[in-house]
């Protein structure tokens, strides 16, 4: 079929399954039909980044945000890129500019927490994972690496 939308969602059932060759074709195919189809770009770079292919995922949510600027998951994945490639700056560029589109991004406050751990930077860690925490107060991730910010803070500080 030559819709792009039609391409894009199969492309999101076959990487549902773990089909994700088949699934980068039809965002492929998805984007021959529509260069400007933000959700394929996204898609196609979501899937690439979970292959470990990180320099190729990034393009990719450069044009859904270009195309979208108010797209969250795509500012959010961008970040996640960034961060396996220890470019934190950017990473934390990222995951604020998906807060600033959603305050109550729970995900992107964890990961920002994440990002300014990494840097050492414990007191806005433990500010980020606790704005995770309020959002998702079930979030066992945040919760476990909220303690272990401020452990490392303790420590730190000779406690």
């Amino acid at each position: 079929p030559g819709n792009a939308q039609i391409h894009t969602n199969m492309g999101i059932a076959l990487a549902d399954i773990d089909q994700t060759d088949k699934a980068i074709k039809h965002y492929n195919m998805a984007l021959v039909i529509d260069p400007d189809f933000a959700p394929a770009h996204y898609n196609l770079g979501y899937v690439l980044a979970h292959q470990g292919e990180f320099d190729k995922a990034i393009p990719h949510f450069f044009k859904a945000l270009e195309l979208k600027p108010d797209y969250d998951l795509a500012c959010f994945e961008l970040g996640n890129a960034y961060a396996h490639k220890k470019q934190f700056k950017k990473a934390e560029a990222s995951y604020k500019k998906a807060i600033s589109i959603n305050p109550d991004y729970a995900r992107a406050w964890h990961n920002l927490g994440i990002v300014f751990a990494n840097q050492n930077r414990l007191d806005d860690a433990i500010d980020a994972f606790l704005k995770a925490v309020s959002i998702k107060p079930d979030y066992a991730e945040a919760i476990q690496n909220l303690k272990q910010a401020r452990k490392l803070k303790d420590e730190k500080n000779g406690k």
